[in-house]
């Protein structure tokens, strides 16, 4: 044990005792607790080593114990979907989003009580500015986000009042709002990844572009994390060097200066765990001591979990401290066992494999998916990501004495990225679908790896790697077909979670492949199809033009082997819609016009259209909505109703005319109080109903008179907001559904 620093086995303790607090209960607690302790004292023998140990332990304990009671008995929780009035600091930019300006505010008051957390403010009113105490007038909702973190929103109609200004985030906003300002003056995606790389602020970059830089494993570069704090420390001590100021002085602005970037890019987990460890570092290398990476991390982690325990179990404390300790456990021993290979070339693989190794498995616990050419594209990338970081501070710098081409030169390197990033995505293998089972094996397998490091006489050539990479993308050609396999002779039918929005996604049991709206982001989308391996369509749906169906259509039809489309005609003068049919005519798609009695079959899979009627339904007052494509589809002795977001005019014409039973019915208009009607449901009586809905969206949808509806119809209720993403298989022994 004497090879570790003892802060190590504190923080582990630390961090037991959080985690058993908050997951074990009862008796079991008990006998966990005495058994570690017991395990302690026989593995150190020193009396204030276990008392040490112990008493971390038990402060863990306390810490998760006060943080659960502190979230149980929250008491924003009694004006949940309430009137309040709220004070509080704005602590982030002003952001838009559809016709929302939103921030975060860090609460002090919540209807003049006092309050403590933050929450996240949706306003009409936009001026307002990091830095301001706020008074709002608003409505409380509650919601879970993608990472299990209970968040707060609340929705206010009324202007904010100013109560006054904080200098210290006033300064931090308004430095922000100078690089915005002078960064996206000329908007592109290039200058939107700096100013991510240099705020961790990703609002401007395109959902796009996000979506190429994740599926391709640089998500890292564009939210802030200890790559880049250590790009500020390496630049901050050759400053110093050259100014010559005394070690001493050195660390104490080195701290100062940390601290002010943790500020600025928000206090992220990763950014402050960054700092934490760098300023110790530093301060063994400026006072001539040895530096010990395993007792800075270890230091780092029992100050973030001390200040915020809860964030032990957040993807972004795991990640960042996995990719951390990966990066010292194993990249010298990669280094070595690389043979074959140029030194720097030799020195990029091993540090972009050495992370992969502790970070992969959580990759693919929390998104459910990893990405196939991450070494390789970060070896391109990390080196790239530096000179872009440095020249565009020195670029920030002479433009604000009247120099602007220098921006030109991270521009063009970030386009480079940008570039790289698109063109590995655009392989349909480039992620890979993992499940819970392939991360048990991914776990085995790292320890295989781990026993196989210890042997010294192991090498790896250069053509290993390139045959393990070539071995991998076939893996992730073969699990398609595998998955087509399980499905046999079924039909498969995926209510995909695009947020606000329908998508739905049908495979014929001859692999036939309909996809019915996309949602309005095109990224979205997108990843639902890379995900599941989709090369080609047979048939796209366009229900009807509203963005929330057919935002993401365009990229589709462009970026995907379409055959055919189905669209309902009806005029709309939208950029949504104009685009759509400009990208059936640039594909040269085959267009068909959807009209009520008209049977459709795609291979295997036969459609009966309902609606919309020959000459459009034009009494209602949401045309729109009510000349929405509706679908039958029959199976086996299984059928699905899709009805867009048709109303209650459209459904009053339906009833009258066709045969609507079906067993599961996609609900119109995401649960809208506009549409399921109960006379609609006494013709359809479904079985199931599925609802497509955004979390925390800001219409309110489902509406409880909708899901009362259902209730009373005996329909059981899927919705994508809770259960994600909803896969319904029709084999011959009925519907399974998988949520």
């Amino acid at each position: 044990m004497n090879r570790y620093p003892f802060v190590l086995f504190l923080a582990i303790a630390l961090a037991i005792g959080i985690f058993c607090a908050v997951k074990v209960s009862g008796i079991f607690l008990l006998v966990f607790i005495c058994l570690l302790i017991g395990i302690t004292s026989v593995i150190f023998r020193n009396l204030f080593a276990v008392l040490a140990i112990s008493l971390f332990l038990i402060l863990g304990l306390f810490l998760g114990l006060v943080q659960s009671s502190l979230q149980a008995n929250d008491p924003i929780r009694a004006y949940f979907d309430k009137e309040v009035t709220v004070e509080g600091l704005v602590v982030s930019d002003i952001n838009k989003k559809n016709q929302f300006s939103y921030f975060d505010l860090s609460l002090t008051k919540i209807s003049n009580k006092r309050a403590g957390s933050n929450i996240r403010v949706y306003s009409k009113f936009s001026k307002m500015s990091t830095g301001q105490y706020l008074r709002i007038n608003g409505s409380l909702k509650s919601y879970t986000d993608a990472s299990g973190n209970p968040r707060v929103n609340l929705f206010t109609y009324s202007r904010p009042k100013v109560t006054g200004r904080n200098i210290f985030w006033s300064a931090i906003g308004d430095s922000r709002s100078w690089i915005k300002r002078n960064l996206l003056e000329k908007r592109s995606d290039a200058a939107a990844f700096i100013f991510a790389m240099l705020t961790g602020k990703t609002s401007e970059l395109t959902e796009v572009a996000k979506a190429d830089l994740k599926a391709s494993g640089l998500a890292h570069l564009w939210a802030v994390s200890g790559l880049h704090t250590g790009f500020i420390v390496l630049l901050i001590l050759m400053l110093f060097r050259l100014l010559r100021i005394k070690s001493g002085w050195q660390l104490i602005f080195l701290i100062i200066i940390l601290f002010f970037f943790s500020a600025f890019t928000g206090f992220k987990p990763p950014v402050l765990r960054a700092s934490i460890m760098a300023s110790w570092l530093s301060a063994a290398y400026l006072l001539g001591r040895r530096r010990n990476w395993p007792a800075a991390l270890s230091s780092a982690a029992i100050m973030s979990l001390t200040l915020n325990p809860s964030s032990l179990f957040s993807a972004s404390f795991q990640l960042s401290f996995a990719a951390v300790s990966s990066l010292f456990i194993f990249k010298e021993k990669i280094e070595s066992i690389i043979d074959g290979v140029p030194s720097k070339l030799k020195g990029l693989l091993s540090v972009s494999i050495s992370v992969q190794i502790l970070t992969l498995p959580l990759i693919g616990y929390y998104f459910e998916q990893i990405p196939v050419f991450s070494v390789i594209v970060n070896i391109i990338a990390v080196p790239l990501a530096a000179i872009i970081f440095y020249f565009a501070v020195f670029a920030l710098a002479a433009k604000s004495i009247g120099i602007g081409f220098v921006m030109a030169i991270p521009i063009f390197l970030s386009n480079i990225i940008l570039k790289v990033s698109a063109f590995f995505n655009s392989f349909s293998f480039s992620t890979v679908s993992v499940p819970t089972s392939l991360i048990v094996l991914m776990i085995a397998g790292l320890g295989l790896v781990v026993f196989l490091m210890r042997r010294k006489q192991l090498t790896i050539s250069f053509s290993t790697i390139a045959l393990t990479t070539l071995l991998v993308i076939a893996i992730g050609q073969w699990l398609p077909f595998a998955q087509s396999a399980v499905i046999g002779n079924n039909l498969q039918v995926e209510f995909l979670d695009i947020g606000q929005g329908d998508a739905t996604l049908i495979t014929g049991p001859s692999g036939e492949k309909v996809l019915i709206d996309s949602g309005q982001k095109s990224y979205r989308i997108k990843e639902h199809l890379i995900k599941r391996k989709v090369n080609k369509l047979d048939l796209v749906v366009a229900s009807h033009a509203d963005a929330d169906h057919i935002g993401g259509l365009s990229m589709v039809l462009r970026s995907f082997n379409v055959r055919a489309v189905l669209d309902n005609g009806y005029p709309k003068n939208s950029y949504y819609y104009k685009d759509f049919l400009s990208a059936i005519k640039e594909k040269n798609i085959r267009y068909i016009l959807a009209r009520r009695g008209d049977n459709l079959k795609i291979g295997t899979l036969a459609f009966k259209i309902l609606n919309p009627p020959e000459g459009y339904i034009s009494s209602s007052n949401s045309p729109d909505n009510d000349n929405s494509i509706v679908l039958k589809l029959g199976y086996k002795n299984t059928s699905f109703l899709f009805t867009g977001d048709a109303g209650f005019e459209a459904e009053d014409q339906l009833v009258k005319r066709q045969d609507l039973q079906s067993t599961v019915l996609k609900v119109a208009h995401h649960g809208s109080a506009s549409s399921t009607s109960n006379e609609f449901l006494k013709y359809v009586r479904p079985t199931v109903g599925v609802i497509s809905v955004g979390k925390t969206n800001t219409y309110g949808h489902p509406k409880p008179i909708v899901l009362n509806r259902l209730t009373n119809a005996r329909a059981k209720i899927y919705r994508t907001d809770i259960s994600s993403s909803i896969k319904m298989v029709v084999t011959e022994k009925g519907l399974q559904v998988y949520d």
